[in-house]
Order: structure tokens, then C-alpha cells, then sequence
């Protein structure tokens, strides 16, 4: 495991964080889920990207979700089970980008909103790109190596770096938080053109 202070606010990053067994579930899980095209427009250079929601029983019979809590606690102590917030999974092609952003950017004095990124292709090359990058610079790279877990606060700017593969980019995108308590953003189940 190693951290990172990024503007301020700490990272974690643990390398092959999750069992044989776990990479077993996910990749059951995985061939069978249906993605939603929730990017873009009917310009040609609009970017498209794909998105399942993940739901929480899924999520705990996938993940051990108390060994991302334990991570999470590193960089937001208070956080606990009833923490959950959301849960999906990108599927992002070649030649795609996200706008740098923050998911929070305000957060009361005891508030926090935490994320837990995980790099979730076991096929994927990572010299290909597809790394989280991080910071108002974007100059902090994560690779994208399969089965890496990040956790970040949600007021950390971040992005992704372009990749070339011929492969999709595929992440599991968790968020923990006491800003409210609910069970809220669920993917909305309709397509984009």
C-alpha cells in the first residue's frame, strides 16, 4: 500500500488489493452485466462511454466491502458500512476522455464523500493509458493495472489519460460518504445517443 498527498489531500494506493477469489465473482459478474451509453451526442468527436450501475448486494457478494472501509478510513476515519453511497462501473473505449473534475466540491467542516476506484480489466496492457490522473496540475498518474484499488476524496480534481488499446478501460467506481444518507444514484437505465 503506499499514499500520496495530492494538493493537499492523501490517496491510497494498494497494488493487487483484492483475493483470487474475489477476481473469480467479478469476472462471473462481469460477462453478464449490461452496460448503458450514458455519453455523448450525435457529433462526430463526442465522447461515449458505457456505464452499469452496480447495486449494493452485488457490490458486498463481489467485493469485501469491509477491506475498502478499513483503506477508506485512512483518508476519512468516520467512514463506516452506512457510509455506502454508490456503486457502477465504466467501460470506457480507445480514444476517449473525461473533463478533469471534482465529484464534491463542497464538503461541511466534518463532512467527507470518499471514493474508491478500482481497476477492473484483467486483460488490460497499461502501457496503453487509461491512468487515473489526479491533482489540479494533472500531473499525478496512477496506472491502470488490473486489480489495483485507489481511494481518493471526491474533492481531489481527477481524470483519465486517454488510452489506445483496443480493449475497454473498465473501472468500479464506490463512493462513501456522510454528506447524506442514502442509498441514492443509482445509473439511470436509458441510453444516450
Amino acid at each position: 500500500m503506499n499514499t500520496y498527498t495530492i494538493d493537499g489531500l492523501e490517496v491510497v494506493y494498494i497494488p493487487n488489493a483484492f483475493s483470487n477469489d474475489v477476481l473469480r465473482k467479478w469476472e462471473d459478474f462481469y460477462r453478464t452485466v449490461a452496460f448503458y451509453n450514458c455519453g455523448g451526442n450525435t457529433e462526430a468527436d463526442a465522447n461515449h462511454y458505457f456505464t452499469a450501475g452496480l447495486n449494493l448486494v452485488d457490490y458486498i457478494n463481489i467485493f469485501p466491502v469491509s477491506d475498502v472501509i478499513e483503506h477508506a478510513k485512512l483518508i476519512s476515519p468516520d467512514c463506516k458500512k452506512s457510509s455506502y453511497q454508490k456503486s457502477y462501473i465504466n467501460a470506457i473505449r480507445s480514444n476517449q476522455t473525461f473533463e478533469p473534475h471534482k465529484d464534491r466540491y463542497e464538503l461541511g467542516e466534518n463532512e467527507f464523500y470518499t471514493i474508491a476506484l478500482w481497476f477492473g480489466n484483467p486483460h488490460w496492457d497499461y502501457v496503453s493509458g487509461g491512468s487515473l490522473v489526479l491533482g489540479d496540475q494533472q500531473d499525478f498518474n496512477i496506472p491502470n493495472r488490473y486489480n489495483d484499488l485507489v481511494i481518493f476524496p471526491g474533492q481531489l480534481l481527477h481524470s483519465m489519460e486517454s488510452h489506445t488499446s483496443n480493449l475497454t478501460r473498465v473501472t468500479v467506481y464506490s463512493a462513501f460518504t456522510n454528506q447524506f444518507n442514502n442509498l441514492a444514484g443509482e445509473i439511470n437505465r436509458i441510453n444516450v445517443w
